[in-house]
């Protein structure tokens, strides 16, 4: 295990990463569908290192079906060979150095230069994250990543960086950094750790285990005379889920309820668009406050209402946008999106509304790839649409919206869990978007369906766990809680709805002490529950 530049730690003399233990054999990741026998979602932990023979320098080493492939909820990046000759040491096979939009990420291929090349990718890190494998490479981590030193870890996340010493006959011989790779925050237990110029010459093992027990990481490997010694962990931002700093609580919009002006909105082309103040003329009530916008036109031919925001974005950053909605006369009926610019992906929920009263809708979008600006925009369909005291916050749960996938999310013993997408056999239909999950099975037995959320909380600091729930058929009951996780501490709501349409659910919970987690947790009751845009800020 080396360092970053050319000789600059240890004696120069070549190191060997990791013991050779064969391919790794795992379990199967395996969705149960609601109908089947009961039991619990898994990602493979292997017991021991994938042990593949060095490619030509710069060749992929990791992913490839033989040494498997990324499930973290963000970009995953390549791994490259270092070479047959420089394979697991401190030299480089290529005289290059690699850059992610222009920054520098490293000399290729070390093991710190693929650090960097995996968070620039996600957009977790700005610049470069300087520093050889080891102490310094630890000690340095940029500012808005949070790390706990070895013996205090409480989890580890996909995304987080492991920083080891490497000793030799027991003296100190460099240092190696490696990457969590499983779909979810694991409190104690073996994990996936992928790095890169690991191996030794002739033979590279990507893939190593790893084990987090009573605070304390151990990295597989060893023997030889080789040992090594676990640093620190540093985080990914959210759990691997967020990127670029902390996700905003504060409402994004500029004049969401138009109690000032419209200025930050604009309108696509053909729009009849308006705001009004009660008392002036209005032709509604506003929902807050005395002012509202009301627009309507042909969304086909180009007619929208909408307002870019700028957002420093990573991978599977997430959003939720909520408006209130009514019409000026009779119906009006739309949609309501979020878009990430860039990769022009979106979500939206449809509206139908009367007049007179407001209804709440909500839509929640997952950024596939690091995005800069956020879109939050209206499509009218029929009728004149009103609208007031809208938002657009950060949403810290991973796949709220079940949109991309269901990775950030867990069940406990004995739960029924299906991801469901409309148009392909889905039994019921979404809150948002097309897809949406469905979970049943006994509470008191341990089913549940849980997400762990990494913070960092102080005393009395507190969040909005919100979900769209419904029946698959008849009714379903159960309950939404959060939990901070150490004190042990939760809040919870119980929920029993109908099936044919979904009731927003929300409950707050204070943590009365630090906590380093937040539990997103649904127990089932009766009958089998869908549930769709779930939100937690």
């Amino acid at each position: 295990m080396q360092p970053w530049m050319r000789g600059s730690q240890g004696s120069g003399r070549k190191r060997r990463v990791a013991i050779r233990l064969g391919l790794a054999s795992g379990v199967l990741v395996t969705l149960l569908p609601i109908a089947s026998v009961a039991g619990i979602v898994a990602t493979s932990s292997p017991a021991g290192a994938v042990e593949i023979s060095t490619p030509a320098c710069g060749s992929v080493e990791f992913p490839t079906g033989a040494t498997g492939s990324w499930v973290i909820p963000a970009t995953g990046v390549d791994v490259y060979s270092n070479g047959t000759s420089d394979e697991g040491t401190g030299y480089d096979c290529s005289s290059a150095t690699s850059t992610v939009n222009g920054k520098v990420a490293g000399e290729e291929w070390q093991c710190v230069e693929f650090i960097n090349r995996l968070y620039l990718s996600n957009g977790w890190i700005s610049s470069n994250w300087a520093g050889n494998a080891g102490p310094e490479f630890y000690d340095d981590a940029p500012s808005n990543l949070s790390k706990q030193g070895n013996g205090s870890v409480s989890y580890l996340g996909p995304g987080d960086v492991v920083v080891i010493n490497v000793y030799y006959n027991g003296s100190l011989d460099g240092g190696h950094a490696l990457v969590v790779n499983d779909a979810s925050n694991v409190a104690n237990g073996a994990v996936n750790l992928v790095s890169q110029n690991s191996g030794y010459t002739s033979n590279s093992e990507p893939v190593v285990a790893g084990t987090l027990s009573g605070g304390s990481v151990s990295v597989g490997g060893g023997g030889d005379g080789y040992t090594y010694s676990t640093i620190g962990v540093v985080h990914a931002p959210s759990g691997g889920s967020s990127g670029g700093g902390s996700v905003q609580s504060a409402n994004l919009l500029h004049d969401g309820s138009a109690e000032n002006s419209s200025a930050g909105w604009q309108v696509g082309p053909g729009t009849g668009f308006a705001r009004y103040e009660g008392g002036n003329g209005a032709p509604a009530i506003a929902h807050d406050g005395s002012a509202y916008l009301a627009f309507n036109g042909n969304a086909s031919a180009g007619a929208s209402l909408f307002q870019d925001v700028p957002v420093t974005a990573g991978a599977w950053q997430a959003y939720v946008g909520t408006a209130w909605v009514s019409s000026q006369a009779g119906t009006a009926s739309g949609q309501l999106c979020l878009w990430g610019l860039g990769p022009n992906t979106h979500s939206c929920i449809s509206y139908a509304v009367a007049a007179g009263t407001y209804r709440k809708y909500q839509v929640v979008y997952d950024a596939p790839q690091p995005v800069s600006t956020i879109r939050f925009q209206f499509y009218p369909g029929s009728g004149t649409t009103d609208v007031d005291t809208m938002s657009l916050v950060g949403n810290l749960l991973h796949d709220g919206s079940a949109e991309n996938s269901s990775a950030g999310w867990q069940v406990g013993p004995g739960t029924g869990f299906a991801r469901y997408e409309g148009g392909n056999g889905a039994p019921a239909i979404a809150h948002d978007g097309s897809a949406y999950l469905a979970f049943n099975g006994n509470a008191s037995a341990g089913a549940s369906l849980f997400q762990d959320v990494p913070v960092t909380a102080g005393a009395w600091q507190a969040y909005v766990g919100t979900a769209w729930v419904s029946s698959q058929a008849g009714t379903a009951t159960g309950q939404l809680c959060l939990w901070g996780l150490g004190p042990n501490t939760h809040s919870c709501i119980s929920y029993s709805v109908s099936a044919g349409t979904y009731g927003e659910f929300q409950v707050v919970y204070d943590a009365p002490q630090p906590v380093s987690t937040i539990r997103f947790q649904l127990y089932p009751g009766s009958g089998t529950t869908d549930v769709d845009t779930m939100s937690l800020g």
